[in-house]
Order: C-alpha cells, then sequence, then structure tokens
C-alpha cells in the first residue's frame, strides 16, 4: 500500500520536472528575464544577470559595480547622485549601458572637474514619487546621505492607470494608498513566499493565458462596458494627483534640508505630449507606429482623455510647487525635450507608455546635465 503511494509520488514529481523541462524549452529565452516583486518600499530579488539585457543587485536595483557603489555612497570623499525615477529610470527594454544614470554619470565624468563622481540608479519600474520618497527616507536611515538626488517622473502618478484606461473607473486615488496593491501582502508573507514565478512551466501557462485572455477580450468582451472618461473628471483627477504630488514634494525639499543634500526633480516626457508626433516612435513588425495598440474605440478614448490628464498635470505641479523651491530643491518640467529632435530619422519611443530607447536616454541625460541650476549649484561650483 505505502509502495504504491510513494511510487505514485514519485511518478508525479517525475512528470512535473519532465514537463517543467519540456516547457523550459519551448519558452523564447528572450522572455526569460527575472521577475521583479514588490515588497514593502524595497524590492527583493536574488542577483540575477542575464545576457545583453539586466543586472540587478540583491535589493532590485540596476546598477553596473552595484558592490562598489554603495561602499563608496558612505565615503565622504565621493560626489554622490541618486536617481529616482520608475521603469523609465530603471531602463525597461535597453541595456544595461544604456540607461539614464549611466548615461549622466559619463556625460559627468567628461565635462565636469569632479574625479570621484558615484552615479547610482535607484529606479524601479511602476514606482510613484511617492515610492521612491520612501526608498529614499530608508536610504537616510541606513546612514546613506547623498550629495544629489535627481528625480525624474510624471508617468506613474495616476496609480490607478489601469482602472482609468481599460474600465474606465472614475475613482480617485488616496493620498496614503502606495499604488501597488501587492506591496503589504509580499511584506507580510515574503518568509513563506517562493518564486515559483520563475519556473518554465508557470511561465509557459501564464503565456496561455494571456492568449486565452487576449482571445476573449477581443472577440467576446462587450466593449460597451468600457466607459469613456470624462473631461470634467479628467480636470477634476489633475487637481487631486497634482495635490499628492505637491505634499511629495514638500516633504522631499524637507529631507533636503535636513540631511543638507540637493535636490532636481525632473517631470518627464509623456505620450500625451507628442501625440501630433507619431513618427517619434519606433515601427513595429507591420510597420505600424507603437503609439497605435488598440482598435477599440472607448479604450483609445480613454488614453486620449489621459494624453490631456499629463499636460493638465504637469501645469498644475509646476504652478504649485513654485512656492515650494528653495536652495536645496527645484523642479523643471522637460517634457518638450525632444520638440525640436527629428524623429523622422531617429525615433525615440519604444511604446505607448513612452519608455524611451538608448537615444532617447542619453538626450534625457544630456539635457538634465545641461540644467542651469544643477550646473551653477550642484556639479561646476
Amino acid at each position: 500500500m505505502y509502495k504504491k503511494i510513494i511510487f505514485t509520488i514519485g511518478l508525479i514529481i517525475t512528470f512535473f520536472l519532465l514537463l517543467n523541462f519540456i516547457c523550459s524549452l519551448i519558452l523564447d529565452k528572450k522572455e526569460q528575464y527575472f521577475t521583479i516583486d514588490h515588497r514593502f518600499n524595497r524590492i527583493i530579488v536574488s542577483k540575477e544577470e542575464v545576457k545583453d539585457k539586466m543586472v540587478v543587485d540583491d535589493s532590485g536595483f540596476r546598477n553596473l559595480n552595484y558592490r562598489q557603489k554603495f561602499i563608496n555612497f558612505k565615503k565622504n570623499d565621493f560626489f554622490n547622485i541618486i536617481f529616482l525615477g520608475g521603469s523609465t529610470v530603471f531602463g525597461a527594454k535597453v541595456k544595461d549601458n544604456e540607461t539614464i544614470p549611466v548615461y549622466f554619470e559619463q556625460i559627468l565624468i567628461n565635462k565636469s572637474d569632479y574625479q570621484k563622481i558615484n552615479v547610482i540608479n535607484l529606479g524601479q519600474s511602476s514606482y510613484s514619487f511617492r515610492e521612491n520618497i520612501l526608498i529614499l527616507q530608508n536610504l537616510l536611515i541606513d546612514g546613506y546621505k547623498p550629495d544629489l538626488v535627481i528625480a525624474y517622473n510624471g508617468i506613474n502618478e495616476p496609480l490607478n492607470l489601469k482602472d482609468l484606461i481599460i474600465k474606465g473607473e472614475e475613482n480617485e486615488i488616496k493620498y496614503d494608498e502606495t499604488g501597488n496593491k501587492n506591496i503589504k501582502y509580499l511584506f507580510d508573507n515574503q518568509h513563506n513566499y517562493i518564486n515559483f514565478h520563475n519556473l518554465p512551466i508557470i511561465k509557459f501557462l501564464k503565456k496561455i493565458f494571456l492568449h486565452i485572455d487576449g482571445f476573449v477580450t477581443n472577440n467576446i468582451y462587450d466593449y460597451k462596458k468600457i466607459t469613456p472618461l470624462s473631461v470634467n473628471f479628467i480636470d477634476n483627477f489633475s487637481i487631486h494627483a497634482s495635490d499628492i504630488y505637491t505634499n511629495i514634494y514638500k516633504a522631499l525639499s524637507y529631507l533636503s534640508s535636513k540631511y543638507d543634500f540637493h535636490t532636481i526633480v525632473f517631470l518627464q516626457p509623456t505620450r500625451g505630449h507628442y501625440s501630433l508626433r507619431k513618427n517619434c516612435w519606433i515601427k513595429k513588425n507591420n510597420g505600424t507606429s507603437q503609439f497605435y495598440f488598440t482598435e477599440v474605440k472607448n479604450e483609445q478614448k480613454n488614453w486620449e482623455r489621459l494624453d490631456l490628464f499629463y499636460k493638465i498635470l504637469y501645469e498644475k505641479i509646476m504652478k504649485k510647487t513654485n512656492n515650494y523651491k528653495n536652495k536645496n530643491i527645484n523642479i523643471f518640467n522637460i517634457s518638450n525635450v525632444f520638440s525640436n529632435h527629428n524623429c523622422l530619422n531617429d525615433p525615440i519611443f519604444l511604446d505607448q507608455i513612452a519608455h524611451l530607447n538608448s537615444l532617447g536616454n542619453r538626450l534625457i541625460a544630456e539635457e538634465i546635465f545641461n540644467t542651469k541650476y544643477l550646473q551653477e549649484k550642484l556639479v561646476l561650483e
């Protein structure tokens, strides 16, 4: 009896391992990146190197020679700079040496008098301004004091972005929300959490599910359920979101003064700022622009409403934060950084979320470096 049970269990395990191996052969190697898991204010992943793709440290931050960088962080003879932001700072869809922080460090080394420069990338996918500040607070508490903080953000400020676009749900966010519903759960259960999602069989099943979900969405789902966002809601939502952003800016201003470091905040380019220049997007395999990605009228309408939202949001942010500028902090809207760029010859946007390619990231790094405030107050003084 027991032998049959043991034999059956062994057979099931063998079948699972064999199926897992087969799935690993079926999956495209390019799809087998590491998966970032949000846990409280930081990202916890095992160090993983993916050839020609990404290198992350034990906390999920993307830095070349990361161990030495954090050692230098506590040395007084280094000029320490940290970058805060979302996936655009992290460097989604580009190589390790093509991120904004890497380009900025190269420019700084070549054009400044500083011999010991230490630039650290603390950008994290999907993180908003608030979550970036939580990371900064932790670093300050742990004894890491930067000389300069550069925040590059804006796109992730509507924290319920998916609900806005796909569902048309006109729900405003609350100030005490982090923007990531999984953070608290993963923090509470991190000791019991096992990375099953990295198993090839799980990835394979997810891929099948996505195809089924896509078929159902495109052929069965009633698109009339997608409610177009009203212009009135967009205006009210921008007021609410700008109030949240301003409160975070005030908190960052306080931290800058208390710990005596300089901060520059940059509002990044969004899809909405270049909606009339669709040649700025790279082409898909079929020759169409990455700017377009849906034929659903109401969903497309919501994206157009969101384009409007970002323009209104940036205007309100710049107006409200103007009262809280001081010798330690300043904010700049560089959403028009590509206004004179020849997109026809050199497109820069990779997708509808406005992730940038290598060229786009280099141009952003140059724009940040050339900011008069940065040069006069911080780097070349």
